[in-house]
């Protein structure tokens, strides 16, 4: 896995192809966004949101104008000589699922210390049935590691992905960090409790459904 976890920077890859993808978005998707006005105007936040789609990181960053959002995605993507810079390019990083990966942890800690922000899917992986899954504690240790806030996210996609689909992205209120309880000396008990905090807030877009206007 080639990846250089000392090199802190926003790639413009998705920023020059925004305008693409706003194309692109007309012709396959018709995309409703709901709460778009909660996403912050200062950076250096935590981006959680369920999982689908491969495209999901895409959507959420047409969701945001381009503004960079480093995703967090599986390290066997970055084992693809030609999978592994085009993520890279677009601002993704590695983490090796199932274990404590330190690395990872500690680079996205710095990334969003230094104004970036970072997108993690706290599922952990894609459902394949349209119900959400179960949170994994991700999302709660880059945010007792960093103290960042976390911006909750809910998307849905109504038809075939390879046919005129129409999808629905809720953007929650941004939660502070102090409302999470966590603590630099906290347990795991501790992180279970922030991450299902955390999930609440995406259950509770979630519930709302799609958009159906």
């Amino acid at each position: 896995m080639k990846f250089n976890f000392e090199k802190y920077e926003d790639h413009k890859t998705f920023d020059r192809l925004y305008p693409l993808v706003k194309v692109l978005k007309k012709i396959v998707y018709k995309t409703e966004i709901v709460g778009q006005e909660n996403i912050p105007e200062e950076d250096g936040y935590i981006v959680i949101c369920n999982h689908i789609h491969a495209v999901d990181p895409g959507v959420i960053e047409y969701v945001f104008g381009g503004k960079p959002i480093h995703f967090m995605g599986k390290s066997e993507f970055w084992d693809n000589a030609f999978i592994g810079p085009i993520l890279t390019a677009l601002n993704g990083f590695p983490v090796v699922r199932g274990t404590a990966d330190l690395k990872s942890l500690k680079y996205a800690a710095e990334l969003l210390r230094q104004g970036h922000n970072v997108g993690v899917f706290p599922e952990g992986t894609r459902q394949k049935k349209a119900e959400l899954g179960r949170p994994k504690s991700g999302a709660a240790l880059i945010a007792r590691a960093s103290h960042a806030n976390v911006l909750p996210m809910c998307i849905y996609y109504e038809g075939e992905l390879s046919k005129k689909t129409v999808t629905t992205i809720r953007v929650g209120k941004l939660i502070p960090f102090e409302t999470l309880g966590l603590t630099d000396d906290g347990d795991n008990h501790q992180l279970k409790a922030a991450s299902a905090v955390m999930w609440e807030h995406v259950k509770a877009l979630w519930e709302e459904g799609p958009c159906t206007k």
